[in-house]
């Protein structure tokens, strides 16, 4: 055993830190699993010694059944799991039992009975049995479709439904791939954010693949893109969504590795210019595995000089898990730059060792900027710099926070992957958060780029975009006070978001929610006929919403008092019979405002 073991370890040091092939992933597997097998298998008969019988039953019982786990496991992930449902591959494994009863037991007329009768079971089972009931956990709604993608073990499936498509990971939800008929546009602020701040645009590593937006725009920023995912089955996914990833598999320059990116990290001989992670939380058991101090070691190692690392950090989990997380980033990386991902509840790290140089305009590819184009305004569209410049949370010479009241998260003792998930801090005060001592008021006000006041519309737009941060909650307050006409421009700003993404967007369902809202802002802003004419589109599209019918009252009562009771008659004559609410008629009778600003 002790020359199995060195030699297991030579073979390792001297084979294993180039790419393994399928012959030295076996050769590892038989060294590493003889020691076990012979310790496992000698226990039993050694306790025997006193009785042969038994001991030989003993050690032939236990040969059988460490053959017949490797044999049944083999065949789960070669063959059963990629060709059968769940139900289909239950209803195998309970025919294997039917027939192991039948050959190890008496033959009894009332055990064949019992035999067939299972037996009918299963068949029903694989009849009857739909797949969309072991992947239902939450994640689907009636109406949706389900398509599994199945490879060795690993599995991915893509449920279409009536908002758009979305992935889930073994049954459990991840993300959305297309909503409201527009692609995930916030999964685009990573790949941005890598092109911008990048020094070179010429090699990239994406960790995780998932849908393929982040991939696929970062492919097109970058020369060469190294994309590894972990999942088989997500690498088979990728060709059914071609639209929505770029084309990413056909785009030159892209390599899809099947691969822990750790242990491809570890064995990577080149540099890259960016490592981009946008793999899960650490509290999921298998991302906390790079989320600890060695793995941004790992990552060092493979960056060049003045490479930069993207990660993310949620802003709802646990403070002590992402302490830890942070402590470990500022161990290997001193310097830090935050983003705020707009749309989301997570921030954007990225992890440096110089301070970041000066950042290079960026250029959108057309297909990247119609993705973009509902959630960016237009000039923003033609300098997306200056989107990231407003996300941007800390100047570019901040030194990563280390917190000295938790632990590093380390391998042998990951504190974010129990520790997450268990926090009854949230939701306390911006000085509860990890990021406090970075994002006190003052630096959230003020740019964090030049540390002087912005003019007026890029802090009322800067205010929009961080209005979703849980720590932004009450700030908003702080400005309105310091600016009182700053809540009107945030209004006009969110006006003229909101007509944007209405040009924009194809899904009548979403389109109807933006009239409402234009609506409602145009009212505000003293915009009457914009008001009413939004709130006419959203009752025509939706004649039996109580809300579009009440936001369109309110909007003829408004330019019926300002001077349009003709306008406000008009539309009562023509809407009013089809009025689905009787007390909003008594309400909002709109004659009514005729003879009120007639003075009568």
């Amino acid at each position: 055993c002790a020359g199995i073991l060195f030699s297991g370890y030579v073979y390792s040091v001297l084979v294993l830190t180039a790419t393994p092939t399928i012959l030295d992933k076996v050769l590892a597997s038989t060294l590493l699993i003889m020691p076990a097998t012979v310790f496992l298998g000698a226990t039993i008969p050694t306790l025997t010694l006193a009785h042969s019988t038994c001991r030989a039953m003993a050690g032939w019982l236990l040969f059988f059944s460490c053959v017949g786990n490797f044999v049944g496991f083999s065949l789960h992930s070669l063959v059963l799991h990629k060709s059968l449902t769940w139900s289909q591959e239950l209803s195998f494994g309970l025919a294997f039992l039917i027939v192991a009863s039948l050959i190890c037991q008496n033959r009894s007329k009332a055990r064949w009975g019992l035999m067939v009768l299972i037996g009918c079971g299963a068949l029903i089972l694989i009849c009857t049995w739909s797949e969309r009931q072991f992947y239902g956990l939450g994640a689907l709604k009636i109406g949706d479709t389900l398509k599994v993608y199945k490879k060795a073990g690993d599995s991915m499936e893509l449920v279409k439904g009536k908002n758009g498509l979305r992935l889930t990971y073994h049954g459990h939800r991840s993300l959305d791939v297309i909503r409201y008929g527009q692609i995930a546009s916030t999964e685009l602020i990573s790949p941005l954010s890598s092109a911008y701040f990048a020094p070179r645009r010429e090699r990239a590593c994406v960790i995780g693949l998932g849908s393929g937006i982040t991939a696929g725009a970062t492919a097109a920023f970058f020369e060469r893109t190294d994309i590894v995912e972990i999942n088989a089955a997500a690498i088979e996914m990728i060709w059914d969504l071609t639209d929505a990833n770029f084309a990413l598999k056909s785009r030159e320059g892209v390599k899809l590795i099947h691969d822990d990116a750790r242990s491809y990290l570890a064995r990577f001989k080149g540099e890259y210019d960016v490592v981009l992670n946008t793999a899960s939380t650490p509290d999921y058991f298998f991302a906390s595995k790079i989320a600890t101090r060695e793995f941004y070691e790992i990552v060092s190692r493979s960056l060049k000089p003045d490479g930069i690392f993207v990660t993310w950090l949620g802003l709802t989990g646990d403070n002590r898990a992402v302490k830890s997380v942070l402590s470990a980033l500022g161990s290997v990386f001193p310097f830090v730059q935050l983003l705020f991902r707009s749309g989301g509840s997570y921030i954007l790290v990225l992890g440096l060792r110089p301070p970041l140089a000066n950042s290079k305009p960026i250029k959108l590819p057309d297909k990247i900027k119609n993705a973009l184009a509902p959630i960016l305004l237009p000039e923003e569209l033609h300098s997306p710099e200056k989107f990231l410049q407003l996300l941007q949370l800390t100047p570019k010479a901040t030194k990563t926070p280390i917190p000295a009241d938790v632990p590093v998260n380390e391998d042998n003792y990951p504190v974010a992957e129990f520790q997450d998930g268990n926090s009854q801090e949230l939701g306390k005060a911006p000085s509860s958060s990890p990021f406090s001592a970075l994002l006190s008021p003052e630096t959230v006000v003020l740019s964090p780029v030049t540390q002087k006041p912005m003019d007026e519309r890029s802090l009322a737009r800067r205010v929009l975009l961080l209005s979703d941060a849980p720590w932004f909650k009450g700030l908003n307050i702080l400005l309105f006070d310091r600016q009182p006409n700053l809540a009107s421009v945030v209004e006009k700003i969110a006006l003229e978001q909101a007509q944007n993404e209405l040009k924009n967007v194809n899904y009548e369902k979403r389109k109807n929610v933006l009239r409402l809202i234009i609506c409602r802002l145009a009212l505000r802003a003293k915009q009457y006929t914009l008001a009413v004419d939004m709130g006419e589109a959203a009752v025509l599209a939706s004649p039996r919403s109580g809300m579009a019918w009440r936001e369109l009252a309110l909007a003829c009562k408004a330019i019926g008092k300002k001077g349009r009771a003709d306008y406000a008659q008009q539309m009562w004559l023509i809407l009013g019979p089809h009025w689905p609410d009787k007390k909003l008629v008594r309400d909002f009778h709109f004659p009514y405002f005729a003879v009120e600003e007639s003075g009568m």
